[in-house]
């Protein structure tokens, strides 16, 4: 099976999940600068490839293309770009939300992790088969635990069990 990856951040969820894997994708998807992305220009065979900020559907083509053939997984990992319907409906891709939607559907979309309130009890993430509505496609896993008392800790434990939950679907769909 074929990884190909998109980041709109830094890469270290995709470098650190590519560690514990022992495999790094075939394709990593930036639209950050060549100096930015630079030190993941990864190991192995990846290849590497910097997207214009705002691809349309025939880019998202071009870009997936060398791999279309074959079986093939798509993730996001902070890809900050709204996946056109057309892409959703022609790749398998996944996305990780590090909010639980599932009994906090308000955490859709931006940041989730600044908009956790007081009412809320737990925090957790999802991995979901990506649909042209943001944040909506089909759950594929879901952790959660009690919400910590601090935001440093929120923010680590869902950094932690975001990472967890990518190496569990991505050692059983890829290795």
């Amino acid at each position: 099976m074929k990884w190909v990856a998109f980041f709109s951040h830094t890469g270290n969820e995709i470098a650190h999940i590519s560690n514990r894997l022992g495999r790094w994708p075939d394709l990593v998807i930036t639209n950050q600068s060549k100096e930015t992305s630079a030190s993941y220009i990864i190991k192995e065979n990846t290849l590497l490839f910097n997207s214009i900020k705002k691809p349309t559907v025939s880019d998202y083509h071009d870009m997936i293309k060398p791999f279309s053939d074959e079986q093939l997984i798509v993730t996001l990992h902070g890809w900050m770009r709204v996946i056109p319907a057309d892409i959703c409906n022609s790749y398998n891709i996944y996305n990780l939300h590090p909010g639980l939607i599932t009994k906090y559907p308000e955490l859709k979309g931006k940041d989730p992790q600044d908009r956790i309130s007081e009412a809320q009890k737990y925090v957790g993430c999802v991995i979901h088969h990506v649909s042209p509505e943001v944040d909506s496609g089909e759950i594929i896993s879901e952790y959660s635990v009690l919400k910590p008392t601090t935001r440093s800790h929120i923010i680590r434990i869902l950094k932690d069990m975001a990472g967890n939950m990518w190496y569990n679907i991505l050692k059983y769909k890829l290795c």
